[in-house]
């Protein structure tokens, strides 16, 4: 029937292709039967088609063919396309990133019975991207799939419970959920839960069992518990400090594209006696963070500029870059703002501003 150009005919192989069974797995393979009932418009097919170019996966791998044979998919109705599609507007990968057509896409998705759908459009919601900010409908999204026990949801309900932006604020209810998802292996949640033992907030403090916590979280490779690890041994709050380990972690978490990583990682090349210092490695890890939208990367750029390391010093040029990071929301670089503006470092001295 495949040969005979039967698409759901040719889209059954494919997938038997992909997955080895009954015939030799062949991605290359796979890709050849997809495209074959793609090009019919079968809706599955062409999305794992989009799938297989996305990976790279027995074809050349590619974006803008993903996104094209996604969003072929996901016109005709198919829910899980529709939340791929909306993926891609939201990240703004081989298209313009525009949050309002990925709640769309989200809204619809959902409406076709793809019920993961869900997570995406609620935290849109509870942020207000995209869409009026509805933290009310954002949880009654998220709640099914807590009742069911599924870590994502499990965890983003613990942050709003944590964190009382819409709904009231409930850290013990917050740890309860964090814990949940945490118990069953989400290091999201793990390391959500760490920082509440740590602070003793919502349960019991508890600094070793948030230690431990951390170190279970970045053994399965979470990046959030290389930037908290990195924490703990620079700040010395938990554990003694240790700038080697701190070092050690934060490289971990730059390694990921972290980029308060990579700002922290930044100081200790620059400032720290146990660590040998870097100055071009630091501007160009402050440089990272910055190009990522992490504001204290351009506060770090401007105590460069304004003490006059590795480059000749120049307020003017350093009351720029504390400027652009008080524009991305950092408070060091709004506080260093108000001083440049207060004794005129790029101009006449503004006491109102």
């Amino acid at each position: 029937a495949a040969t005979a150009g039967f698409a759901p005919a040719q889209f059954y192989l494919g997938v038997f292709y992909l997955e080895g069974t009954v015939v030799a797995q062949s991605e290359g393979d796979a890709a050849t039967w997809f495209r074959k009932a793609a090009d019919q418009e079968h809706a599955e097919a062409q999305l794992r088609l989009a799938l297989l170019y996305e990976a790279g996966l027995g074809v050349s791998k590619s974006s803008d063919e993903a996104f094209r044979w996604a969003k072929r998919s996901a016109e005709q109705g198919l829910g899980w396309a529709e939340t791929v599609v909306g993926g891609y507007y939201e990240e703004g990968v081989a298209t313009k990133a525009d949050m309002v057509e990925a709640v769309r896409w989200y809204r619809r998705s959902l409406g076709h019975g793809y019920e993961l759908a869900a997570y995406p459009l609620a935290v849109a919601l509870a942020s207000g991207q995209g869409t009026s900010k509805n933290v009310g409908e954002a949880v009654a999204l998220l709640q099914p799939g807590a009742d069911r026990g599924e870590p994502y949801a499990l965890h983003l309900l613990g942050y709003l419970h944590a964190h009382g932006d819409g709904i009231p604020l409930d850290p013990a209810e917050a740890a309860r959920l964090y814990r949940k998802a945490a118990d069953s292996g989400y290091t999201r949640s793990q390391v959500a839960l760490a920082y509440l033992m740590a602070a003793g907030n919502g349960v019991p403090k508890d600094p070793e069992g948030a230690m431990r916590l951390w170190h279970k979280a970045a053994e399965a490779g979470e990046g959030g518990a290389f930037r908290a690890l990195g924490f703990a041994y620079d700040d010395g709050v938990f554990v003694g400090r240790d700038a080697k380990e701190a070092y050690r972690w934060f490289r971990k978490g730059a390694d990921q594209g972290d980029a308060l990583s990579k700002v922290r990682l930044g100081w200790l090349l620059l400032e720290d006696p146990a660590i040998e210092r870097d100055i071009p490695g630091a501007r160009r890890l402050f440089d990272e963070a910055l190009a990522a939208g992490e504001g204290s990367g351009a506060y770090a750029i401007g105590t460069l500029y304004e003490h006059g390391v590795g480059a000749p010093a120049d307020r003017v040029e350093a009351a720029r870059w504390y400027k652009r990071g008080a524009e991305l929301g950092d408070a060091e670089s709004q506080i260093a703002t108000g001083v440049s503006l207060e004794f005129g470092w790029a101009g006449p001295a503004d006491l109102v501003a």
